[in-house]
């Protein structure tokens, strides 16, 4: 391994792909989760997903609970890193490979994330005293305040469809051409791969769909119209976030089929996917900020 390491440091090209991007996606993917958290801050009455008073907040007990979850979600980046270097790195012979195991530093990071969300979530509820629920009367000027609009509900279904509908239309496309895969390349494996994928993506659509649908309006902005709006923009994040990883999936998917064509060659993918990923950060600040 020593030798590996040394010849990859050597090449420039390979010791970015290899050594630095995996680093760099679970550094950007953390700081993202630290920087939002702290930034819950100023969100009124929400603190880890659940309703509390403003004071709790700024209190010891809010304090404990932020650093609690910082501690925890760096240190998943980290076990995340060291498991890549020692147990996935060394068996990445080919880049197919390579591409699964960053598919796997991404996944392992964002569902270690997801967990310890959830936890802060559950102490959070237990140590803070939640908002009363409004008044009927009050939820129901809300819901007639809530107009609908054309160009957010197209928005929304996107966000909430996009990410099931593609890795079902790639099953379909395998199933279609299942006798067209070579020797060396089973079907299955794609397909356990694309099933994988439509799972992933049922649980951000279903996410998408619970915060659009089923959240209280009143929880994320006192306008209406506002909240529709911040909601769909959390939404889209996120559903562009998952959308993009499993569009990279699919693609690694057909792959077999694809050999002797442009779109089925590894270094084309690395060449679009590598630059469209950091495009893609980018633009989920800008929507973010």
């Amino acid at each position: 391994m020593t030798d590996r390491v040394l010849r990859v440091l050597a090449n420039g090209s390979a010791w970015t792909t290899d050594l630095l991007f995996p680093v760099v996606l679970v550094f950007l993917q953390t700081a993202i989760w630290h920087w939002q958290s702290s930034k819950q801050q100023a969100r009124r009455n929400m603190f880890f997903g659940a309703r509390v008073e403003p004071d709790f907040i700024a209190s010891a007990r809010g304090e404990s609970i932020l650093k609690s979850f910082h501690l925890r979600i760096w240190s998943v980046a980290l076990a995340v890193i060291l498991a890549y270097f020692f147990l996935l790195w060394p068996r990445t012979t080919r880049p197919e490979d390579l591409a699964k195991s960053l598919l796997f530093v991404f996944f392992a990071s964002m569902l270690g994330n997801l967990v310890n969300f959830g936890l802060a979530n559950r102490r959070t509820g237990r140590e803070a005293a939640g908002i009363p629920e409004p008044s009927s009367r009050t939820a129901a000027l809300f819901a007639d305040e809530d107009k609908p609009n054309l160009w957010l509900t197209v928005v929304d279904w996107l966000g909430i469809l996009v990410p099931i509908a593609m890795p079902l239309a790639t099953i379909f496309i395998v199933a279609l051409r299942w006798n067209q895969f070579r020797s060396n390349d089973s079907p299955l494996v794609a397909l356990r791969q694309l099933l994988l994928m439509a799972a992933f993506g049922s649980f951000a659509a279903g996410t998408y769909f619970a915060l659009r649908f089923r959240a209280r309006s009143s929880d994320w902005a006192p306008d209406p119209r506002a909240s529709r709006r911040y909601r769909t923009l959390l939404g889209l994040v996120q559903s562009s976030v998952f959308s993009y990883i499993i569009f990279d999936s699919c693609w690694l998917s057909l792959m077999p089929l694809l050999k002797g064509e442009r779109s089925g060659d590894m270094n084309t993918y690395f060449r679009f996917s590598s630059p469209a990923g950091v495009g893609w950060f980018f633009a989920l600040l800008a929507m973010l900020l």
